[in-house]
């Protein structure tokens, strides 16, 4: 009933909003990790994959985006928390100024409720009309310039 196993593992994601951020973490893990040697004589390894970098906006760009979104009558809806999530578009982010932007895909009446990554996601596909449009705006707003 009482067994003390031989060998355990810990395993998890850990995302943060700053590399910075992440490194610290990373550090405190190592120290954690040493610490639980010395105090019980067991051996621990810390092995990191690195994964995504973080998704952030360019706060230059906000200004661009949102005339793009308010020339097309599409509706602006801004988190109020950041959103933490794995990405490919945060490698973007290291090679250009850049911004992140979700366009919506919900509607209940259709029953178009469930999310991505789901076998039961469905989606109206106006949507990619409106997809191309703001593109359309902001690549006009470049050639204004």
């Amino acid at each position: 009933i009482n067994t003390v196993p031989e060998n355990g593992y810990l395993e998890g994601t850990i995302r943060t909003y700053d590399t910075n951020d992440l490194e610290i973490v990373k550090n405190q893990m190592q120290k954690i990790a040493e610490s639980v040697e010395l105090l019980f004589g067991v051996t621990c390894t810390v092995d990191f994959a690195e994964g995504y970098p973080p998704t952030t906006n360019d706060a230059q760009l906000y200004e661009g985006i949102r005339e793009a979104l308010t020339s097309l009558d599409l509706t602006l809806h801004e988190l109020e928390k950041p959103y933490l999530f794995g990405e490919d578009f945060s490698f973007y982010r290291q090679l250009a100024p850049s911004y992140f932007v979700f366009f919506g895909t919900r509607n209940v009446e259709k029953d178009y409720i469930y999310g991505l990554h789901t076998n039961r996601l469905n989606f109206d596909e106006e949507i990619l009309i409106s997809v191309a449009d703001y593109y359309t705006a902001l690549l006009n707003q470049g050639a204004d310039k």
